[in-house]
């Protein structure tokens, strides 16, 4: 999606909806996860899910852009971990067990 949107987002403006569209419907998936988990209190206090699905999403998109740019899946990689370390920062730690 960063791809076409870099392409497209200054050029033609109904292209440029659609994207932001389809950005907006993945973050939505993320998101409904994150919310879920936080109903359930696997999320510490103040975490909000819209905010952390567009880091995710954003993390996501930097990192195939970069990967396909210089041809290095690992940067692609990178991205997922440094996302994963972020939410994995919010996560609630579990309390004392009996």
């Amino acid at each position: 999606l960063a791809t076409f949107a870099a392409e497209l987002a200054d050029r033609d403006e109904e292209a440029r909806t659609e994207l932001a569209t389809c950005f907006a419907t993945w973050e939505g998936y993320l998101a409904e996860g994150l919310r879920a988990m936080a109903q359930r209190g696997d999320l510490a206090d103040g975490a909000e899910p819209e905010v952390l699905a567009s880091a995710a999403f954003a993390s996501l998109q930097g990192g195939l852009l970069q990967a396909k740019t210089r041809k290095d899946p690992r940067l692609l990689a990178h991205a997922l971990d440094a996302a994963d370390a972020y939410l994995r920062s919010f996560a609630r730690s579990p309390g004392p067990t009996g």
